[in-house]
């Protein structure tokens, strides 16, 4: 008998128990696949909600789509295209639907799987897809399905090839061992190893947090009434650069939990700041599990959402319409709390669908913001702060003590506000930390100004001097930069000096890899896109070795030592804003070292802001 999670006698008490049809397949599945095998029901996977995932040690995964559907009452056309008989609406492809959960585990939720993908495409193969019609037999959905689709585009073709099809009859004990055989989950792969059946399992069933695992936070008295979580309530916080706004968040979020027992939302923009987010929240003396967290991006957010409530939209509209989500409105997963993490990076819509699609009645908003690191230029309100509809009234401003540096580096960062944000923006009133507080050592700042001929391989070296003259550990260091290009060339010189690192981008080889097999510039940058997302959802701090990032994808993060690189504005894929640059400046503790390749606007703003 396989085991099945949660268990099936807790499932008819769910806020959403099982249908007919996924009932029956769970008991089906347990009473009649091996013992080995692992049934996940409804796993959340940062967004996606998968019905049925099955895990077999050794051998592979597979992933389920049931639907209670009276086929009677769709229609499929040649090309594949699903709507409602009755009115015509296009809704999702059941099998496009697998499938895109099937991709986002490639592609987002488990670590190290694309790259190995990338390098051998037999990995591909190792989790398998199927979906399940509960009100027809096999004979009918293939009929469907699969006859007079003589016109199918290359990508719904390779969905319907690789998804497996099945009736009612699969409730029957043969149709399962069958299923076994169809879905490879019967033959053994040196490719699931138990590395990657660990990783896997740890996000299909994710641990519980003991309260001895977190830490002796110290917060301060507007740091602990800010982390209250109330009821029915909405707020607009607004906080100085290192301050500790996801601090706060991430107490609030656990705060939360424990007063509704439901799962939190927290959204950010920054897809790296999941897992710094996931951190602070792991050192919260409470105990929960972490399934009551959802921390996921406002993008992969939505996306999962239209992926889970089978809506059929392959357009970028949907991200900025309020009205996508009108027809499915009274399904929609509603939270009780929803935070928002770095919310200066959101647009306007952003927030109205939110609110009005995802937010419980009773639910409890709050926004989190910095208006200096508006580095997407969006609009700001009438008082030049952060655009927050929804949530009327002054922004909560207390937090305007920073604890990420003291000194130095403070008066740096209060005279370059000065100059470059001035005409633009209310000047931040800090408030001075007590030393014992922000328990650093003082603050240095070096600046090194560059010709604009200067060469990646020189600014490794001047990199590689620094770090060896102050005696800074790599894994205590980032290297920020705008522009990706540059940083991979100095990722790549950096890794050939045996050292390793952590990215947010794809590497230099495998960048050249796609380069030199004459892709297709729309495929080229799809690879791209994608290769990017998994290195950004799956970049820690954490990890003993030298990261390298984007100001981008480093936004709202901290460590010891940041080295920032400034180009020359005609080198840039886009311009270097000066909240941009104060973003990254911002992410040092203690030590700061900016060299700047022959910029002479900022080699102006820099000097006067050092003294």
């Amino acid at each position: 008998m396989g085991t099945v999670y949660p268990p099936l006698e807790s499932l008819t008490g769910k806020h959403q128990p099982p249908t007919e049809g996924e009932l029956l397949l769970l008991k089906a599945f347990q009473q009649y696949l091996p013992g080995d095998c692992e049934i996940f029901f409804q796993p959340y996977l940062n967004g996606d909600r998968p019905d049925i995932v099955i895990l077999r040690k050794g051998y592979g995964a597979h992933i389920v789509e049931v639907k209670d559907w009276n086929l009677d009452y769709y229609n499929v056309d040649n090309q594949g295209n699903w709507c409602l008989t009755k009115d015509k609406t296009r809704i999702k492809s059941p099998v496009s639907q697998v499938q895109c959960y099937k991709d986002n585990f490639y592609s987002l939720h488990v670590q190290g799987l694309l790259e190995k993908e990338i390098k051998n495409k037999k990995l591909y193969g190792l989790v398998t897809c199927s979906v399940y019609f509960h009100r027809s037999s096999t004979s009918y959905v293939n009929t469907l399905l699969k006859n007079n689709k003589q016109k199918l585009d290359d990508k719904r073709e390779s969905e319907l090839k690789h998804t497996l099809l099945f009736g009612n009859e699969l409730l029957q004990q043969q149709q399962v061992y069958r299923f076994m055989n169809q879905s490879k989950l019967h033959s053994k792969s040196d490719f699931f190893d138990d590395e990657l059946y660990e990783r896997m399992r740890i996000i299909l069933k994710p641990p519980y947090h003991y309260l001895e695992e977190g830490i002796d936070i110290k917060y301060t008295a507007k740091q602990l009434k800010l982390t209250e979580s109330i009821a029915n309530v909405k707020r607009k916080i607004k906080g100085v650069a290192g301050a500790g706004k996801s601090l706060v968040l991430a107490k609030r979020a656990v705060n939360a939990h424990i007063r509704t027992g439901d799962k939190v939302l927290i959204l950010t923009f920054n897809i790296t700041l999941i897992n710094y987010i996931h951190d602070l929240i792991n050192n919260v003396r409470e105990g929960f599990s972490w399934s009551a967290f959802e921390i996921i991006n406002y993008h992969e957010f939505i996306n999962s959402a239209t992926n889970n409530m089978s809506l059929e939209n392959e357009s970028e509209e949907r991200f900025d319409d309020v009205n996508f989500f009108n027809s499915v409105s009274h399904k929609t997963r509603r939270y009780k709390a929803i935070l928002i993490d770095e919310a200066q990076d959101y647009q306007e819509p952003w927030f109205r669908i939110i609110q009005e699609h995802f937010l419980a009645d009773d639910g409890e908003f709050v926004v989190f913001a910095d208006e200096k690191q508006n580095i997407y230029q969006n609009q700001l309100d009438t008082d030049r702060k952060v655009k927050v509809p929804g949530i009327p009234g002054v922004w909560n401003e207390s937090m305007n003590r920073p604890f990420r540096y003291t000194g130095r580096l403070i008066a740096f960062i209060k005279a370059y506000q000065a100059s470059a944000f001035k005409a633009k923006y209310s000047l931040d009133e800090f408030e001075i930390p007590i030393q014992s507080e922000a328990n650093i050592g003082e603050s240095v700042i070096d600046y090194v100004y560059l010709d604009r001929t200067t060469t990646p391989p020189q600014i490794k070296e001047k990199i590689r001097q620094y770090l060896k003259k102050n005696m800074i550990h790599p894994s205590d260091t980032v290297i920020l930069n705008s522009r990706i290009a540059l940083l991979r060339e100095i990722d790549y010189l950096i890794r050939q000096g045996n050292e390793k690192t952590a990215t947010t981008f794809e590497t230099k080889e495998i960048y050249d890899q796609y380069c030199s097999n004459g892709n297709k510039e729309s495929s080229f940058k799809a690879m791209l896109k994608t290769v990017r997302r998994n290195k950004k959802r799956h970049f820690m701090m954490k990890t003993g070795t030298m990261k390298i990032s984007t100001i981008h994808s480093f936004k709202g993060w901290e460590i010891q030592s940041a080295i920032v690189i400034i180009e020359p504005e005609d080198c840039q894929d886009e311009f270097e804003t000066e909240e941009l640059i104060y973003t990254g400046l911002t992410r040092a503790r203690v030590n700061l070292l900016i060299i700047n390749a022959g910029n002479a606007k900022y080699d102006q703003i820099i000097r006067q802001a050092i003294g």
